[in-house]
């Protein structure tokens, strides 16, 4: 008597960030047994966040900064959809996909990455302005633009105060030495030592860096910086 096979699974990645790439290179490693594995992603060149800083400063190069997708699939066994996600029906375990028919899955693993609370895309009674860093996609072709229309002598602040907005604003700096950059944060580095605050606050300021601190922005409106406590600041961008 023959013994059926067990039925085939389907694992739909949503997402081509940092947690998938690491299934890609496991499953590539070693697959599951009975399980059908799909990445669907809207890019099919993953950008890696920590190289950011170095790309605007000029150290790597837009390739350099990219993870191709395309042959950590295939040497994976996984088929991959470029697309973007629509609509989410948990119950009947589709997802629905801009332009293409929707995908069944048994089991869904969402690595769609972060978006910022940019005071840039509210609505403030004024022309909304700025860029949002994530996602990076996005962000990259933006800068691009930007970079090449703001002026000398240009105000540019960086919202948020953390590792990532301090490295950003030092790299805008290396990238473009005659803008005038800001951080506005309501606290400096979260997580870091006290010395180590103390001493990337001293090299900020040595390179003309404008630390606002203690406070969190509001809303962007022409070229004002909004703050929850009611001051503004002169920004650009």
């Amino acid at each position: 008597m023959q013994t059926a096979s067990p039925p085939v699974r389907d694992l739909l990645l949503v997402g081509g960030g940092h947690t998938h790439i690491q299934v890609l290179r496991s499953l590539g490693m070693q697959p599951i047994p009975g399980v059908r594995v799909t990445l669907l992603t809207r890019e099919i060149r993953s950008p890696y966040s920590g190289m950011l800083p170095g790309h605007i400063a000029g150290y790597y190069s837009r390739d350099d900064m990219h993870v191709d997708l395309v042959p950590l699939c295939h040497r994976a066994g996984v088929r991959l959809i470029h697309g973007e996600v629509t609509g989410l029906d948990i119950e009947a375990r589709r997802v629905s996909v801009h332009d293409r028919p929707s995908i069944a899955f048994d089991w869904l693993s969402l690595n769609s990455g972060a978006l910022p609370q940019a005071p840039a895309l509210g609505p403030g009674g004024g022309p909304a302005r700025g860029i949002a860093v994530k996602p990076i996609g996005r962000f990259l072709p933006a800068w691009d633009q930007a970079r090449a229309l703001l002026p000398a002598g240009s105000s540019v602040a960086v919202v948020g105060a953390g590792a990532g907005g301090v490295e950003l604003a030092f790299a805008l700096l290396a990238a473009r030495s005659d803008l005038q950059v800001s951080i506005v944060g309501r606290q400096w580095l979260p997580g870091f030592s006290t010395r180590a605050g103390q001493l990337l606050q001293q090299q900020a300021r040595a390179r003309g860096i404008t630390l606002v601190l203690g406070v969190e922005a509001k809303d962007f409106i022409g070229d004002q910086l909004q703050l929850v406590d009611g001051a503004s600041l002169v920004a650009h961008e």
